[in-house]
């Protein structure tokens, strides 16, 4: 089954790291540059990945499709 409320959780998750991602969307170069802001924008990037392997992951096994290989990520594919 389904679980509404973890799907609802981590959309709004996903939503917060796309929201802190615009703000940085016409950055410059420069900034690029600088490490601490480059990391900061790659982990957003990362959770935001995550987020939605993670709701996949849930989707596949709550609709009993098996258990999804998620190295090869296999959740996207189903």
């Amino acid at each position: 089954m389904v679980d509404r409320e973890l799907i609802a959780d981590r959309l709004q998750r996903l939503r917060s790291y796309r929201e802190a991602l615009r703000k940085w969307e016409h950055c410059d170069k420069k900034s690029l540059d600088d490490l601490v802001f480059r990391s900061a924008v790659e982990r957003l990037l990362q959770l935001s990945a995550q987020v939605m392997i993670d709701l996949g992951a849930h989707i596949v096994a709550a609709r009993g499709l098996g258990s999804p290989d998620l190295l090869r990520l296999e959740v996207f594919a189903r």
